[in-house]
């Protein structure tokens, strides 16, 4: 069985170790002095360079989804806790409810996987695996008049996302 290709569109799971080889060898390529500085200050300056470049992608990540999603989405999938395992089922209606709901967690994983558009969101507690999916008119009419949402797949369409 032939599985799915899995492409990453956002990762701020990062390693310190990998940003400090990455900013020696970007100060040396720009001529920037860093034999001067403690370890202190050369950690920090590591840090700096390594938030900026998480922040830079981010910026990114959101322009592509802002620009290819069409809403209104269907965000389903599984929450874990301390507590335990929940379902997720959310219906975002405009760009800022979708960043509302996944913006704030430690970690943010968004990849394409085939034709699917997935989320993993890392918190201290636990890890939230979810797929958007666009709603469907019949999906959208359910959740308008009951707000309670089938996951049956007449609901929601395959998401057209090119990375």
């Amino acid at each position: 069985m032939k599985t799915a290709k899995e492409i990453m569109i956002y990762d701020n799971d990062c390693y310190f170790e990998d940003y400090r080889q990455n900013y020696i060898d970007y100060c040396e390529e720009n001529n920037i002095k860093t034999d001067q500085l403690t370890k202190h200050e050369l950690n920090n300056r590591i840090v700096d360079y390594m938030n900026d470049d998480i922040a830079m992608y981010w910026d990114v990540a959101k322009y592509e989804l802002e620009h290819q999603l069409r809403f209104p989405l269907l965000l389903t999938g599984t929450g874990q806790t301390w507590r335990g395992y929940y379902d997720i089922n959310y219906v975002c209606y405009n760009f800022n409810d979708f960043i509302s709901k996944i913006a704030n967690y430690d970690f943010i994983q968004i990849y394409k996987k085939g034709k699917s558009l997935h989320i993993n969101l890392i918190h201290h507690d636990g890890t939230h695996r979810i797929e958007i999916k666009q709603l469907s008119s019949k999906g959208q009419k359910q959740y308008d008049n009951t707000k309670i949402i089938s996951t049956k797949s007449y609901n929601w369409k395959q998401i057209n996302f090119n990375y």
